[in-house]
């Protein structure tokens, strides 16, 4: 169970072997075994017991900031791996099997995007046109990323022609959107609903890829693709692509369907954000979402099971190189 803590004036303790939460007079007891990870949205009391005892249990703490990104996580200080994959990341981020993963991931997110607008196609007549005008040169793009050469010098490029194809997807999803709900993607104050939730759930993927990251040994830091810096995740910006356009699928369907409604936001300080309601529901369709199995390599696995696949690949990958290195 992943708990959501997004009120304000809630604490979580520990009694005992289990949490307390408390919102005014209202108290709830869970035991630890029952939940997979905290996550904390508001300004919210939690007890040093409450932390060690998540720790205890392997429960990470995620904090969010107010554009919904995680910027602090809680966890056990004991490494789930040894320290081989990091030492080798650097190495394998500057290789040719390091080039061949940032390759795979920009062509994983593109078939992502297709499969999407395959699926609009046919559900959205009004957008029916424009989709059969962009999916031949996105299938064009796609064909040209993936021929690329495993060299670095060519990251800029691949880049390059996931912007490329980004940009028509987006075009496309425009026509299918009125523009009440979607103007444009838009990554900080979002000014419509659509991309206001569209963080949200990219947030809850950030959760996700940073902690398979860290449980196969890799260093969320060091990164294939996007830029490094001072306090940036670049593997977790790599690595989320694959599946951003789960959140998209999800999304665009529960507007045009009218599951999310006007009702489902407010304005605080002139800023547009998630009302409560609106966050349960987001919460709950897309904890429901990944854990549907789909095809992944010729089986059937959960998408949340497809993050960890592509993480503990990432990291049998980077472990790869040092046996090369030994022959």
């Amino acid at each position: 169970m992943q708990l959501i803590l997004d009120d304000y004036g809630l604490s979580i303790e520990k009694k005992e072997s289990m949490f307390i939460i408390k919102l005014g007079e209202t108290e709830r007891t869970i035991s630890p075994v029952k939940i997979t990870a905290i996550h904390i949205y508001k300004t919210v009391l939690v007890s040093t017991a409450a932390l060690l005892m998540a720790a205890e249990n392997d429960i990470p703490v995620l904090i969010y900031d107010s554009y919904y990104k995680p910027c602090i996580r809680v966890w056990n200080s004991n490494f789930t791996s040894t320290g081989e994959v990091r030492v080798l990341q650097p190495m394998f981020c500057q290789s040719k099997g390091g080039m061949w993963w940032a390759k795979h991931l920009i062509a994983l997110k593109i078939e992502g995007q297709l499969h999407n607008l395959s699926i609009f196609k046919n559900r959205f007549l009004s957008a029916k046109t424009k989709i059969e005008e962009i999916e031949p040169k996105i299938q064009n793009i796609l064909s040209q990323a993936k021929e690329l050469p495993e060299n670095v010098n060519r990251i800029d490029t691949l880049m390059g022609y996931e912007g490329i194809c980004s940009a028509w997807y987006w075009e496309a999803l425009n026509v299918i959107l009125n523009d009440a709900v979607f103007i444009r993607r838009i990554q900080r104050n979002p000014a419509d609903p659509f991309n206001a939730c569209l963080n949200y759930l990219y947030g809850i993927l950030y959760g996700k890829v940073e902690g398979g990251l860290l449980a196969y040994g890799l260093d969320p830091m060091v990164g294939l693709m996007h830029t490094e810096g001072y306090s940036k995740k670049s593997l977790v910006y790599d690595c989320i692509e694959p599946f951003r356009p789960w959140a998209e699928l999800l999304l665009v369907e529960a507007f045009r369907n009218k599951t999310l409604i006007s009702t489902h936001f407010e304005y605080a300080n002139d800023k547009l954000t998630i009302a409560k309601e609106g966050r349960k529901l987001l919460v709950t369709n897309y904890i429901s979402f990944l854990n549907q199995k789909t095809l992944m390599n010729g089986r059937k696995i959960t998408r949340n099971d497809q993050i960890t696949a592509i993480c503990s690949q990432l990291a049998q990958a980077v472990k790869n190189l040092d046996q090369r290195k030994s022959k």
